[in-house]
């Protein structure tokens, strides 16, 4: 079968993978033939074509106008015009595939979107966050004039699509109010996948040990530090849990405009934060081997439901987790309902903290969620579990 992914993030050959490079091998290693177009929204280090034969990589970086607020309109509209010129080429010399696979939101890909159905057979749309409405309510960054405009072009795009995949029944739910039902269309859920199914504590030791963190509950956060990852929030439950658990002592790793938050906690607190900036990954899975309690956060106020990626290293390392999401999404439910964790509604750090000091303070019970934490890991979201779901579908 012949597989063209249409992306806006995809790792270069130095680089970690990711979800879209483990789905792309994946399917490579099936014995299909992969071709990835890749519009790089997150690095200005210039993209190039990969020299793999299969997968297939070929990658620009999105264009960059300085218009203030208005800049991201032609970055959303135009960026994938880039790679336009291969959609063309193919469509002149008959090159057909067997299937498009591309990522929410739509319109980061818009133009190579409409090019990839002239010569795509069918199209498997998998979508994460809800564009715009997401964008707007997390980082207030999308012009409100543009809001219905950019929607309509969302939902055109959706629309265009054979197949859609969600990733969690909430997000099903949200999918069909914000867009309409579609009758045309099949819709079905589809977990988030990774190809790191166990993680084992390396000989070297973290960053974090030291004389300090000796004997002490490390509650680590990982991921982008940007709008809507919540914080604030977490840092006031780290303050008001270590006032009963003074043991309990919060690592965080990666980076983004939100870090100085974290760095003045490591000023005012040294002894309940240490901040790693962003790491490579393997040495943020062997933090996360290193910790006893994985957190997750989010913002409240956000309608759009959201099921996040950085729980599934935190199942591999084996360790519980503590998510305060909002109140839409049903994470909370999945985790507490498999006995991997705790939840509560994001934007609450009093709730949050005693979440914490109950982990904290029972070993046996971190030692069984971070089990069973693993066992859901290897149940549903095993890439090779995810693409046996696609190739069916």
């Amino acid at each position: 079968m012949k597989v063209l992914i249409l992306t806006t993030k995809y790792p270069s050959p130095n680089e970690s993978e990711w979800l879209i490079s483990e789905l792309a091998n994946e399917l490579a290693k099936r014995g299909n033939s992969v071709k990835v177009l890749n519009v790089e929204w997150s690095s200005y280090q210039p993209r190039h074509k990969h020299r793999t034969m299969n997968p297939k990589v070929i990658s620009y970086n999105a264009i960059s106008i300085p218009l203030g607020r208005f800049s991201i309109f032609p970055k959303w509209i135009f960026s994938s015009l880039k790679i336009a010129p291969y959609l063309i080429l193919d469509f002149i010399k008959k090159e057909r595939y067997d299937l498009l696979i591309t990522t929410s939101p739509c319109t980061a890909c818009a133009s190579a979107i409409v090019l990839s159905h002239l010569v795509s057979k069918k199209s498997l749309l998998i979508y994460w966050d809800f564009f715009p409405i997401h964008n707007q309510q997390i980082s207030n960054k999308v012009p409100v004039l543009l809001m219905p405009m950019l929607k309509n072009i969302e939902k055109k795009l959706v629309n265009s699509f054979s197949d859609v995949a969600c990733m969690s029944p909430a997000n099903l739910v949200f999918f069909d109010k914000y867009f309409d039902l579609n009758p045309k269309q099949n819709r079905f859920i589809l977990p988030i996948w990774t190809s790191y199914l166990r993680l084992e504590k390396s000989i070297k030791k973290p960053l974090f040990e030291s004389s300090i963190y000796e004997d002490n509950i490390i509650v680590t956060f990982g991921g982008q530090l940007v709008e809507g990852r919540g914080l604030e929030t977490l840092i006031e439950a780290i303050k008001i849990a270590r006032v009963s658990n003074n043991k309990i002592k919060l690592v965080v790793c990666g980076d983004g405009q939100l870090s100085s938050i974290v760095e003045d906690f490591c000023r005012e607190e040294p002894l309940a934060c240490s901040y790693l900036g962003k790491l490579p990954r393997e040495e943020y899975l062997n933090v996360l081997s290193y910790s006893d309690i994985g957190v997750v956060a989010t913002i409240e106020n956000v309608d759009s439901p959201t099921y996040p990626s950085k729980s599934l290293d935190y199942m591999a390392a084996s360790i519980p987790i503590v998510a305060s999401v909002e109140k839409n999404s049903d994470f909370g439910l999945v985790l507490e309902e498999n006995n991997f964790g705790l939840s509560c509604d994001a934007g609450n750090p009093e709730t949050l903290a005693k979440l914490l000091i109950i982990l904290a303070e029972d070993a046996e019970l971190r030692y069984a969620m971070g089990r069973n934490g693993l066992k859901f890991l290897n149940d549903f979201h095993s890439v090779s579990k995810i693409v046996n779901r696609i190739l069916e579908i």
